[in-house]
């Protein structure tokens, strides 16, 4: 898989959606660190949404925290109306943080899109 993504990037040298492929071919590969590295390059290059929780989320699972509130963070004050945000925030509250918050988030959360999730997820 990795010869595809090496044969993309000659394609298309300095493309992010390449570059995102094979971070992704990292995570799935538990190759954690190196796709932190290419997902922070990205992240620099094209500081979208998408791309900021995906290095976010990255950031939890490799269990930095703190770096992953701060991104969550700030991109919730950018993306105020953005529920995919507000949840990758709320679980990592209730993963590495504040539960209190957490619950302010489920409950916000579930008012705005009621649903099984994140009505159990508040349970």
């Amino acid at each position: 898989m990795f010869w595809e993504a090496k044969r993309l990037e000659d394609l298309s040298p300095g493309d992010v959606r390449v570059r995102t492929a094979r971070a992704e071919l990292l995570e799935a590969r538990d190759e954690l660190q190196a796709a932190r590295e290419l997902r922070l390059e990205i992240v620099r290059r094209r500081p979208a949404w998408r791309n900021v929780l995906a290095l976010a989320n990255l950031e939890v699972s490799l269990g930095d925290a703190e770096s992953a509130r701060r991104r969550l963070r700030a991109l919730a004050e950018e993306e105020p109306e953005n529920l995919w945000v507000r949840e990758s925030l709320a679980y990592l509250e209730v993963e590495h943080g504040d539960l209190h918050r957490a619950a302010a988030l489920y409950e916000e959360l579930s008012r705005v899109r009621p649903g099984r999730a994140h009505l159990s997820n508040l349970g």
